[in-house]
């Protein structure tokens, strides 16, 4: 097997600066882990898909 590719979707809340919990975002995260054996690497690619903007 030349790879092997784990993935993860996780949702985090964040905010800009100092402001509150009242202003948070809700976004989503997508993550993708191909270890590439031949090479001796690992390559990790992330998405983020905003579900609240407020």
């Amino acid at each position: 097997m030349p790879a092997i590719v784990t993935t993860a979707v996780g949702q985090m809340a964040i905010s800009k600066g100092r402001q509150g919990r009242e202003a948070q975002n809700i976004v989503r995260v997508y993550l993708a882990n191909l270890r590439l054996k031949e090479v001796n690497t690992d390559v990790l690619i992330t998405a983020y898909e905003p579900i609240l903007i407020k």
